[in-house]
């Protein structure tokens, strides 16, 4: 059964790509067939969003060490959506920004965490992990002046994260900087370049949104008229394949699609229109009709009574997308905002979340698997994607005192509770997820339990999604 389904995965291969840079690609060759070149592609994408710099310069005082090589030209097939994306909100920031606040950085990072100068780096250090481990228990027992005397000595013996020899010296060293509250602030641009090089050197993000997509292309597969709600967009990054697949649907095009937004924060709400601008651009490119409606409110600030909000049509196949967001709502939030989803009578939700217990070992091994993942990769690549794993979420576990609901066992008890039912995985989706692991090491794997699918690195679950129905 597996080796049949594997199969047909392969075949219907065009139907659904697995990543957004085939997305792209295929949407190029359909217009391509059509007679219009592929570089009228890019232009017509291009001018639709602003007036873009003719190559995507990062400067040596960035995160990116300079490292990142410009985009090739338009006529170029390797422009994808994440360039675009990363070029058209780095193209909005000014470069002084970006060296003043890498500058400041450095400098704090520096001043809290070099030791002696003259200290050699490569003598043998103490067990780094074991002192950090040491302050937990500390700091549980409630002996805050032993907890705060193993955090200092920690501080002194760890070097600048980016002079840090090993994976496990960095990711000490981000958690005893989150612990001292000294906490990254990636600007929009930066965290857009941050997502492109953790998708290119892993697959959690792809295999959240290719699985999640799955199961909403699914359910819709015969309706006209589609309404997604995602509870967190971030960039929109995730739509721009499923557009793609709904462009090229053996059933035909829906009549129309719409995408209300919400932020995943207050604080990104600006962003929403600009978001809005580039997948109406890219469904215009595939003959789509997408209205997007942006909510220039936050999942935690909605009530039960607002849900006029989101415009609802008539017949609407209504899907709603959790990704990576629920877990950054406090408990009575997060009952709430199920209770909310519930009452819209979804035709289908899915969820994606980080599968982290709470516990600061338990934490430290969990984000050990990703860092040890990222081994290997290009420095500036590596340098940035764990950026973005402190920034995102060490930092979101510590300021929580590591509290965690995001083991899956705990999410399905919730889910549940607030009347809702899990779905199984269908069998094309699970193939289709192995296909993307083959671009990977083969140390990652699929874990298919109880209708969730998880992504493991060497057994250790880490990245679980799952759909949902009323």
């Amino acid at each position: 059964m597996e080796t049949e389904s594997h199969n047909i995965a392969q075949q219907h291969y065009s139907y659904y790509q697995y990543s957004q840079i085939e997305a792209i690609l295929a949407a190029e060759e359909e217009i391509r067939l059509a007679g219009i070149r592929t570089c009228d592609v890019d232009a017509i994408y291009l001018s639709t969003i602003s007036e873009l710099s003719d190559s995507l310069q990062v400067s040596s005082s960035s995160p990116a060490g300079g490292c990142f090589k410009s985009p090739e030209p338009a006529e170029s097939k390797n422009e994808d959506w994440m360039e675009w994306l990363a070029k058209d909100i780095c193209d909005h920031e000014t470069s002084s920004n970006d060296s003043d606040s890498t500058e400041s950085s450095d400098t704090t990072g520096s001043a809290l965490y070099c030791s002696s100068p003259s200290q050699d780096l490569a003598e043998p250090r103490p067990d780094l992990a074991s002192i950090l481990f040491r302050y937990a228990k500390l700091a549980e027992s409630q002996n805050q002046g032993k907890a705060a005397k193993a955090l200092a000595e920690l501080q002194v013996m760890l070097p600048p994260v980016r002079v840090c020899s090993s994976s496990t010296q960095r990711l000490v060293s981000y958690f005893a900087r989150g612990l001292c509250g000294d906490v990254d602030i990636m600007e929009p641009g930066e965290q857009a370049l941050a997502y492109q090089a953790l998708n290119d050197a892993c697959p959690y993000l792809n295999f959240a949104h290719l699985t999640a997509n799955q199961a909403i292309l699914e359910t819709a597969e015969k309706a006209e008229k589609i309404h997604i709600i995602d509870f967190g967009i971030r960039e929109g990054v995730q739509w721009a394949a499923l557009l793609q697949a709904f462009s090229s649907r053996p059933q035909g095009k829906p009549r129309r699609i719409k995408i209300s937004a919400l932020p995943n924060s207050a604080e990104s709400a600006s962003s929403l229109s600009s978001t809005g601008t580039r997948l109406t651009a890219f469904a215009s490119m595939l003959g789509l009709e997408l209205q997007f409606n942006p909510v220039f409110k936050p999942l935690s600030e909605i009530n039960e009574e607002e849900s006029f909000i989101f415009n609802f049509e008539e017949e609407e196949c209504l899907a709603l997308n959790f990704m990576l967001c629920l877990s950054e709502l406090p408990e009575t939030a997060l009952l709430k905002a199920l209770k909310f989803a519930r009452s819209l009578r979804p035709k289908i939700v899915t969820l994606a979340e980080y599968d982290l217990r709470g516990g600061l070992e338990n934490a430290f091994h969990y984000f050990s698997a990703m860092f040890e993942s990222l081994e290997g990769k290009f420095s500036a690549e590596r340098e940035m994607a764990e950026k973005l794993l402190f920034t995102q979420t060490i930092t979101k576990f510590v300021a929580e005192n590591n509290n965690c609901v995001e083991a899956s066992e705990e999410w399905r008890s919730k889910f549940e509770l607030a009347g809702f039912q899990c779905c199984n995985a269908s069998q094309y989706a699970i193939s289709q997820a192995k296909i993307l692991l083959w671009n990977y090491s083969d140390k990652f794997s699929l874990v298919d339990s109880r209708g969730c699918v998880s992504l493991a690195w060497q057994d250790r679950q880490l990245v679980t999604v799952s759909s949902w129905i009323c």
